[in-house]
């Protein structure tokens, strides 16, 4: 398989683009103390061994102020959770070798579809929810219950805080973001609200770094988070929720001009409510949309003429309503039921012309595309948990997903199992059928799709053994195996850089596997050493593979081996140290390879072309990092500072390789291969006042 020929933008390239993200790492990671203070990576609390059939690794409000990570944002916590693989670049993450976009992500019960800031940067630099508004959050990788459809690998569900009494106001101030945080709750505890509010002023240290001093380069970001709760009567309660997230990417010289803006707006009402002594209901009313406006002019210099040109307009808009029921009509059944459905509309206007490499001034490939497309997506699931005796608890369920755009619809099959085998030791087995649609507004008109495809579809086996020791170490072992179909091409660039248009890029290419697997086994033990220390480790061995024209090929996200270990020393409640250590595979790439044509002349010059997709791998990815938090104040008004560095033996880990070559003089072929690296050692301080 070759890459589709095309010519690129140069500007989206080199020195700008490691300046973007070098200070997207330093934004990251300079906010004093976030609000979520703790990270247990443990399939669940060792208290509730046999209740519950589903694994799930729980981010709780303890630890995270402490624990060294790239902050202010849980996407980037969550990387460290075996079975996740990231780069530094990106929020967004693989679960189990899946894509990224195989993820549900629900906020207080709210679907989010594209969630990330400054997507120009491998999708997603950062997420648009800042951490300071979250309560916790829970990654469920495998056994998933049939109230959560439509994404193959997994959910992810985020809950905004809740304030526990009075009023509350935090300031967060860093390098990189400014953050307003407000917070309060009725005497009477029957009302609550929270605001939160960030600014990213990227654009600003650029212009005091003069890291970028040939272009300017501006990327700028905001987000804000708000919701209103009241309890009404003893039986009901109502919430309005609102998140608004904007950001913009723009470059200006004198060959190049990028002007990229992304948009994303949520608003949602809940109402919860018991129904008798044994039921509960919950609905939730939704209006969102998401923006795309992406604007990129490549001139040749100096004769000015042009090169690329990419210009999108696209929208999507959605309005839905869903409603779930929770009813135990006897001590051996648990029974939920609930319907989902959502009108969505998406608005396409997409132009692109990009002059031929090897063609005469003027001539082009073009694409054009102007589209609406609209639909109703409808999902109803039926489940019920049922007790077999006083060591076994199976959770049996159905699901049936339809989308009107593409005329299909699929019943999802749901069963896991847990068993206690004895005292302190759970087994569970989970099995499923899972389906994703292609949504409204995911054509992929940039490379020439305007018919959506058929959904994919996969099928999960879990195992997983989990044990509580006396000493109070928890240790879970789970065994994963996955089989994917119907696989939707994929389109990438294959030199594995960072672009800001990557549909006119040269190295642009289609993937079309025939089918895929996903298999693996991955430990976690943890163990807390009195109030002061805590540690956990984990380990996991994965393969991700799939059929390319017959030949079994590694996934982009195959990552076999990942090891990494968390170490919390809190000798005082005014100090806290945390270290951070982690170890992988390298992940795969695909090669260039060169050759010398044969001509009437004898040999000519040499000749590159791309390799077999993601048939060579990277070295190994590891990296060291700590922080040190100190906390002055009182109950009244509290201040933290922090000491953070980052890769602190300053690791040069391989991102990718920029490759040459030339025949020397006995008329071999000379390649020249240099290595192109992940982010440096990297020290940051920051601070947070509240009052």
């Amino acid at each position: 398989m070759q890459p589709v020929a095309r010519g690129g933008i140069a500007i989206y390239r080199g020195a700008r683009v490691r300046s973007v993200c070098l200070c997207l790492v330093l934004a990251t990671a300079s906010a004093a103390d976030t609000a979520i203070e703790d990270v247990v990576v443990t399939g669940r609390r060792p208290s509730s061994l046999g209740e519950q059939t589903t694994t799930a690794h729980t981010l709780a409000r303890q630890r995270l102020r402490s624990t060294p990570h790239l902050g202010e944002d849980v996407f980037r916590a969550v990387a460290r959770v075996p079975g996740v693989a990231a780069d530094e670049y990106a929020a967004q993450f693989s679960i189990r070798g899946g894509e990224e976009d195989e993820i549900l992500v629900l906020l207080d019960g709210m679907e989010l579809y594209e969630p990330f800031h400054l997507k120009d940067v491998n999708g997603g630099a950062l997420s648009i929810i800042d951490v300071e508004a979250l309560d916790g959050a829970r990654l469920l990788t495998g056994g998933i219950p049939a109230r959560f459809g439509d994404r193959l690998s997994g959910v992810m569900e985020l809950t905004s805080v809740s304030p526990t009494g009075g009023r509350r106001a935090s300031l967060g101030l860093s390098m990189m973001n400014a953050r307003a945080l407000a917070e309060g709750r009725r005497n009477d505890a029957r009302g609550e609200w929270l605001a939160v509010a960030r600014r990213g002023y990227l654009d600003l240290v650029l212009d005091i770094t003069d890291a970028s001093p040939q272009e300017d380069l501006r990327p700028v970001y905001y987000d804000g988070f708000a919701k209103v709760s009241r309890r009404v009567g003893e039986t009901h309660s109502l919430a309005a929720h609102a998140l608004w997230a904007t950001d913009t990417m723009t470059i200006v010289d004198d060959e190049d001009t990028v002007e990229n803006r992304y948009g994303n707006g949520y608003g949602w009402l809940t109402w919860s409510s018991d129904v008798g002594a044994s039921a509960t209901q919950r609905t939730l009313l939704s209006v969102g949309r998401v923006t795309r406006e992406r604007l990129g002019v490549d001139l040749a210099w100096p004769q000015g003429r042009l090169n690329s040109k990419v210009i999108e307009d696209r929208t999507f808009d959605l309005v839905g309503v869903k409603q779930d029921w929770l009813a135990a009509p006897s001590d051996a059944h648990t029974l939920s039921a609930g319907f989902d459905v959502k009108r969505h509309a998406a608005d396409y206007a997409y132009e692109s012309s990009t002059r031929r490499q090897a063609a005469a001034v003027g001539e082009y490939v073009a694409r054009n595309s102007h589209l609406r497309v609209d639909g109703t997506q409808v999902a109803l699931y039926v489940s019920d948990s049922v007790t077999l005796g006083s060591m076994t608890t199976a959770d049996v369920g159905v699901r049936y997903d339809h989308a009107s755009w593409v005329g299909d619809g699929l019943l999802a099959p749901r069963l896991a199992v847990v068993h206690m085998l004895g005292a302190g030791t759970a087994a569970r087995v989970g099995w499923g059928r899972f389906s994703q649609f292609q949504r409204v507004a995911d054509l992929r008109v940039e490379d020439g799709e305007e018919d959506f495809r058929a959904p994919e579809r996969s099928e999960h086996w879990t195992l997983t053994v989990e044990h509580e020791f006396g000493s109070g170490s928890v240790v879970s072992i789970e065994a994963y195996w996955k089989r994917l179909t119907d696989i939707h091409p994929r389109y990438r660039n294959l030199d594995g850089d960072v672009d800001f248009f990557p549909e006119v890029a040269r190295d642009r290419a289609t993937v079309s596997p025939d089918r895929g697997t996903a298999k693996g086994v991955e430990a976690v033990l943890t163990r807390d050493v009195g109030d002061a220390l805590s540690w956990w480790a984990s380990y996991a061995y994965a393969l991700a593979e799939e059929d390319l024209d017959g030949v079994t090929t590694p996934r982009e996200f195959d990552q076999r081996h990942a090891f990494a270990m968390d170490v919390s020393y809190r000798p005082s409640a005014r100090w806290s140290v945390n270290i951070a250590w982690q170890v992988r595979s390298g992940r795969p790439y695909t090669p260039w390879v060169f050759e010398r044509p044969v001509t009437s002349r004898g040999f000519g010059g040499v000749q590159r072309s791309y390799g077999e997709v993601n048939s060579a791998r990277l070295p190994p990815y590891h990296r060291l990092d700590v922080r040190a938090v100190r906390r002055f104040g009182g109950a009244g008004s509290r201040l933290a500072v922090y000491a953070e560095v980052r890769n602190l033996y300053d690791r040069d880990n391989v991102r990718r390789y920029d490759v040459d070559a030339y025949a020397g003089r006995d008329g071999d072929i000379i390649v020249t291969k240099t290595p192109i690296t992940w982010l440096p050692i990297l020290p940051s301080v920051g601070l947070r006042w509240d009052f």
